[in-house]
């Protein structure tokens, strides 16, 4: 294979690479269908928009509904992308709930009018997340912006691979949020006579990037994030910032994304993968309707 036929090749497949990515964010109930963001009260209560009265405590979030309202429970471990209808899971009558992690999220229910509720922790406060399938956002959307394909942005990377991982607290796209990333090692790899270090986070084997640098907040987003190829434990691999892609909060006020580790800036304009959504700045904006709240509510 030539130099040229080796390059058309690999053009080829980032092209069906981002198509799938698009595609997949296109889902009725994926990202650019989120239509809001709430959070639980102690005590019952109804909820904009939503069928019941809704509550959370030490077991978890909770809802009450008659089934003359047409809720329907979904299936929390169903395939990513699946088409959900009014058909879907079996219709609630009387009280259901769920018991979430932190910084985990459950499907839950489905509305009569077919919007998605899940159910979120952050920070310790218990919320309900909407994707609505008519939300401007997604009937709107013409795809993800891109630079043009770059090889020279597939870097090999040496990895350095922490004895334990390292609990390390982040800020988030919600004002008042702060999350606790799994650090779990560091890539590095040198470009412009510079050596450019960035902390990875993940489980085990499976490493990401979250990152900044001199487009951010320009022509691509605040923060993206780009997952680590190869096997990170050998002290070899790969970051293909081609397949840097924007993280939830670019297309959504009501994003809670983590933000990058301190320090996970590459003094670079790093002119790959995606960039901006169009109509957004990529940028979270501080009176976000994610805002933590101080305490949960009464």
């Amino acid at each position: 294979m030539t130099v040229t036929d080796a390059r058309i090749a690999a053009v080829t497949e980032w092209e069906t690479w981002h198509a799938g990515r698009e595609e997949q964010l296109r889902q009725p109930h994926d990202w650019l269908s989120v239509s809001g963001y709430l959070w639980l009260p102690r005590s019952a209560a109804a909820l904009p928009g939503l069928p019941g009265r809704w509550w959370a405590d030490d077991d978890g979030a909770h809802v009450r509904a008659p089934a003359s309202e047409g809720a329907r429970l979904i299936d929390p471990d169903g395939a990513p992308g699946e088409v959900l209808d009014g058909e879907a899971g079996e219709v609630l009558d009387g009280e259901a709930g769920v018991s979430v992690g932190e910084a985990g999220s459950s499907r839950f229910l489905l509305t009569a009018d077919d919007v998605l509720v899940e159910v979120v922790v952050r920070g310790g406060f218990y919320a309900v997340r909407l994707r609505d399938p008519r939300t401007e956002t997604r009937s709107a959307s013409d795809g993800v912006p891109t630079y043009d394909y770059d090889p020279s942005w597939v870097v090999d990377v040496t990895t350095e691979v922490y004895d334990e991982p390292r609990p390390t607290r982040v800020g988030t796209a919600a004002p008042g949020l702060v999350q606790v990333a799994n650090a779990v090692g560091e890539v590095s790899f040198e470009r412009d006579g510079a050596t450019h270090r960035l902390v990875a986070v993940g489980h085990g084997p499976s490493w990401a990037v979250l990152f900044s640098d001199r487009t951010s907040g320009v022509t691509s987003s605040a923060w993206r994030i780009v997952v680590v190829t190869g096997e990170a434990a050998t002290g070899r691999a790969v970051l293909d910032l081609n397949r840097a892609v924007n993280m939830p909060y670019a297309f959504t006020d009501y994003g809670t994304c983590p933000r990058p580790v301190d320090g996970n800036r590459i003094d670079l304009s790093v002119t790959a993968g995606e960039r901006a959504p169009a109509g957004r700045s990529g940028v979270p904006g501080e009176d976000a309707p994610t805002r933590v709240p101080a305490v949960q509510p009464a």
